[in-house]
Protein backbone atom coordinates (compact mmCIF):
# COMPACT_ATOMS: atom_id res chain seq x y z
CA UNK A 1 0.00 0.00 0.00
CA UNK A 2 3.22 2.28 0.60
CA UNK A 3 3.42 2.24 -3.21
CA UNK A 4 0.54 4.66 -3.41
CA UNK A 5 1.11 6.80 -0.23
CA UNK A 6 0.79 10.46 -1.29
CA UNK A 7 3.96 11.49 0.42
CA UNK A 8 7.22 10.94 -2.41
CA UNK A 9 9.90 9.60 -0.04
CA UNK A 10 7.09 6.53 1.59
CA UNK A 11 6.15 5.84 -2.29
CA UNK A 12 9.78 5.76 -3.09
CA UNK A 13 10.97 3.61 -1.00
CA UNK A 14 8.26 1.37 -1.48
CA UNK A 15 8.97 0.62 -4.78
CA UNK A 16 12.67 0.25 -4.10
CA UNK A 17 11.86 -2.46 -1.63
CA UNK A 18 9.77 -4.03 -4.48
CA UNK A 19 12.48 -3.80 -6.99
CA UNK A 20 14.64 -5.62 -4.66
CA UNK A 21 12.46 -8.32 -4.52
CA UNK A 22 12.06 -8.72 -8.16
CA UNK A 23 15.48 -10.95 -8.37
CA UNK A 24 14.24 -13.16 -5.62
CA UNK A 25 12.89 -16.50 -6.51
CA UNK A 26 8.80 -16.71 -5.76
CA UNK A 27 8.17 -12.89 -6.21
CA UNK A 28 5.81 -14.04 -9.17
CA UNK A 29 4.31 -16.35 -6.76
CA UNK A 30 4.26 -13.63 -3.81
CA UNK A 31 2.42 -11.66 -6.85
CA UNK A 32 -0.02 -14.28 -7.87
CA UNK A 33 -1.30 -14.48 -4.04
CA UNK A 34 -1.85 -11.18 -3.55
CA UNK A 35 -3.91 -10.56 -6.43
CA UNK A 36 -5.64 -13.47 -5.08
CA UNK A 37 -6.40 -12.42 -2.06
CA UNK A 38 -9.16 -9.90 -1.06
CA UNK A 39 -6.47 -7.36 -0.81
CA UNK A 40 -8.12 -3.97 -1.57
CA UNK A 41 -8.00 -3.40 -5.63
CA UNK A 42 -5.63 -0.52 -4.98
CA UNK A 43 -3.43 -3.12 -3.78
CA UNK A 44 -4.13 -5.93 -6.31
CA UNK A 45 -3.77 -3.34 -9.16
CA UNK A 46 -0.11 -2.63 -8.32
CA UNK A 47 0.55 -6.78 -8.02
CA UNK A 48 -0.68 -6.64 -11.72
CA UNK A 49 1.28 -4.29 -12.82
CA UNK A 50 4.61 -5.61 -11.25
CA UNK A 51 3.62 -8.80 -13.02
CA UNK A 52 3.67 -7.43 -16.34
CA UNK A 53 6.98 -5.71 -15.60
CA UNK A 54 8.20 -9.00 -14.89
CA UNK A 55 7.03 -10.74 -17.74
CA UNK A 56 8.63 -7.98 -19.85
CA UNK A 57 12.18 -7.95 -18.26
CA UNK A 58 12.31 -11.52 -16.92
CA UNK A 59 10.48 -13.63 -19.02
CA UNK A 60 12.85 -14.84 -21.30
CA UNK A 61 17.27 -14.35 -21.81
CA UNK A 62 17.73 -10.89 -23.77
CA UNK A 63 20.63 -9.23 -23.65
CA UNK A 64 20.31 -6.08 -21.01
CA UNK A 65 17.56 -8.11 -19.27
CA UNK A 66 17.10 -8.58 -15.84
CA UNK A 67 19.88 -10.99 -14.23
CA UNK A 68 17.12 -13.62 -13.26
CA UNK A 69 14.46 -15.07 -15.48
CA UNK A 70 11.93 -16.39 -14.39
CA UNK A 71 12.17 -20.41 -14.44
CA UNK A 72 9.42 -22.92 -16.17
CA UNK A 73 7.88 -23.78 -13.16
CA UNK A 74 7.26 -20.18 -12.59
CA UNK A 75 5.74 -19.34 -15.91
CA UNK A 76 3.69 -22.24 -15.47
CA UNK A 77 2.34 -21.47 -12.14
CA UNK A 78 1.76 -17.69 -14.18
CA UNK A 79 -0.36 -19.40 -17.34
CA UNK A 80 -2.46 -21.29 -14.79
CA UNK A 81 -3.22 -18.35 -13.18
CA UNK A 82 -4.22 -16.55 -15.90
CA UNK A 83 -6.49 -19.12 -17.30
CA UNK A 84 -7.67 -20.03 -13.95
CA UNK A 85 -11.44 -18.57 -12.22
CA UNK A 86 -9.25 -15.13 -10.71
CA UNK A 87 -9.01 -13.31 -13.91
CA UNK A 88 -12.19 -14.78 -14.93
CA UNK A 89 -14.39 -13.74 -11.77
CA UNK A 90 -12.67 -10.39 -10.80
CA UNK A 91 -15.05 -8.05 -10.07
CA UNK A 92 -12.80 -4.89 -10.29
CA UNK A 93 -12.26 -3.24 -13.80
CA UNK A 94 -9.38 -1.94 -13.39
CA UNK A 95 -7.43 -5.03 -12.11
CA UNK A 96 -9.22 -6.89 -15.32
CA UNK A 97 -7.60 -4.57 -17.79
CA UNK A 98 -4.28 -5.40 -16.14
CA UNK A 99 -4.97 -8.85 -16.39
CA UNK A 100 -5.88 -9.26 -19.78
CA UNK A 101 -3.03 -7.11 -20.93
CA UNK A 102 -0.73 -9.38 -18.79
CA UNK A 103 -2.10 -12.46 -20.48
CA UNK A 104 -1.08 -10.70 -23.75
CA UNK A 105 2.34 -10.51 -22.58
CA UNK A 106 2.86 -13.61 -21.73
CA UNK A 107 0.70 -15.00 -24.94
CA UNK A 108 3.60 -12.85 -27.04
CA UNK A 109 6.36 -14.71 -25.78
CA UNK A 110 4.61 -18.30 -25.34
CA UNK A 111 1.51 -18.95 -27.89
CA UNK A 112 1.45 -21.44 -29.57
CA UNK A 113 4.85 -23.73 -28.17
CA UNK A 114 4.77 -23.37 -24.55
CA UNK A 115 0.60 -22.16 -24.40
CA UNK A 116 -0.71 -24.10 -26.52
CA UNK A 117 -4.10 -24.31 -24.60
CA UNK A 118 -4.37 -20.75 -24.42
CA UNK A 119 -7.12 -20.26 -27.02
CA UNK A 120 -9.23 -23.83 -26.66
CA UNK A 121 -9.47 -22.95 -22.75
CA UNK A 122 -10.85 -19.00 -23.31
CA UNK A 123 -12.78 -20.44 -26.24
CA UNK A 124 -14.69 -23.10 -23.77
CA UNK A 125 -15.45 -19.86 -21.07
CA UNK A 126 -16.95 -18.63 -23.79
CA UNK A 127 -19.13 -20.83 -25.19
CA UNK A 128 -20.05 -22.37 -22.16
CA UNK A 129 -23.65 -21.29 -21.09
CA UNK A 130 -24.42 -19.27 -17.59
CA UNK A 131 -27.37 -18.28 -15.84
CA UNK A 132 -29.26 -15.46 -17.60
CA UNK A 133 -28.05 -13.35 -14.95
CA UNK A 134 -24.29 -14.07 -15.37
CA UNK A 135 -21.54 -13.31 -18.10
CA UNK A 136 -18.91 -12.12 -16.43
CA UNK A 137 -16.65 -14.87 -16.99
CA UNK A 138 -17.33 -14.97 -20.18
CA UNK A 139 -17.13 -11.34 -20.99
CA UNK A 140 -13.83 -11.57 -19.27
CA UNK A 141 -12.34 -14.44 -21.49
CA UNK A 142 -13.71 -12.34 -24.52
CA UNK A 143 -11.49 -9.16 -22.98
CA UNK A 144 -8.69 -11.55 -23.03
CA UNK A 145 -9.13 -12.81 -26.53
CA UNK A 146 -9.70 -9.37 -27.37
CA UNK A 147 -6.14 -7.99 -26.07
CA UNK A 148 -4.31 -11.11 -26.83
CA UNK A 149 -5.05 -10.92 -30.71
CA UNK A 150 -4.48 -7.32 -30.58
CA UNK A 151 -0.91 -8.06 -28.92
CA UNK A 152 -0.08 -10.90 -31.12
CA UNK A 153 -1.08 -8.62 -34.31
CA UNK A 154 2.24 -6.89 -33.78
CA UNK A 155 4.09 -9.69 -33.03
CA UNK A 156 6.83 -10.05 -35.89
Amino acid sequence: QSTQAPTNEIRKEAEASLRACEASAGFSDALLAIVSSDAPSAVRLVAVILLKGLVRGSWKATRGAAARVLSSEEKQRVREFLLGPVPRQEGDNGVAVQLAVLSSKVARHDWPREWPDLFPALLNIVLTPRPPDGGLEQRRALFVIHHVLKELETKR
